[in-house]
């Protein structure tokens, strides 16, 4: 079975920072390649420029390809595991590292503990969490986070899940039924 994760709320602009940016910049190396016929030009510079805006215009191409796939990220219940499709941040957990007897839906804004405070190899914008963070009690977690209402809270043998679902409830029950 598969879930979706709640679609992050105005990430819209994140969208067009980054495809903005990655334009000007590609528009810039463009110009900067231009100038390159110049003789008056300082070639130093513009040996640089033409290796430092290619990398940058493929770094914010690959943000926006990061932060597109956390949004749309999905979880699949499987007969022995929970697969969670986010990107990079993909993995599979046995169902018998999960603690389902533990599981609730929390409200972040109430819960000061379970608030992420360190991203340790995760994503953060306005209106999304994904990856790997340090809650503020200390504990290791994995967030899929659009949401700061609803949230399911589902911790592991080693770390805690939580995740902002379409359906958290349906996802629940067919995570314990199967």
């Amino acid at each position: 079975m598969l879930f979706k994760i709640v679609s992050a709320e105005n990430l819209w602009w994140l969208y067009l920072v980054f495809v903005a940016g990655a334009l000007a910049m590609a528009l810039g190396y463009v110009s900067m390649a231009r100038q390159a016929k110049d003789p008056s030009a300082s070639k130093k510079w513009l040996l640089k420029i033409r290796f430092i805006l290619p990398l940058c215009t493929i770094g914010m191409l690959l943000a926006t390809w990061l932060v597109y796939k956390q949004e749309t990220a999905t979880l699949e219940i499987r007969k022995d595991s929970l697969l969670i499709h986010a990107g990079w941040y993909s993995q599979e957990i046995p169902k018998s590292r999960l603690r389902l007897d533990e599981a609730r839906f929390i409200n972040l804004k109430e819960e000061h503990q379970l608030q992420p405070v360190i991203r340790t190899n995760g994503t953060g914008a306005p209106g999304l969490s994904a990856g790997w963070f340090r809650l503020r009690n200390g504990d290791k977690a994995f967030l899929l986070v659009t949401r700061k209402n609803n949230v399911l809270y589902l911790p592991t043998q080693d770390y805690i899940l939580l995740l902002s679902l379409k359906e958290p409830v349906k996802f629940l029950d067919a995570l314990i039924l199967n």
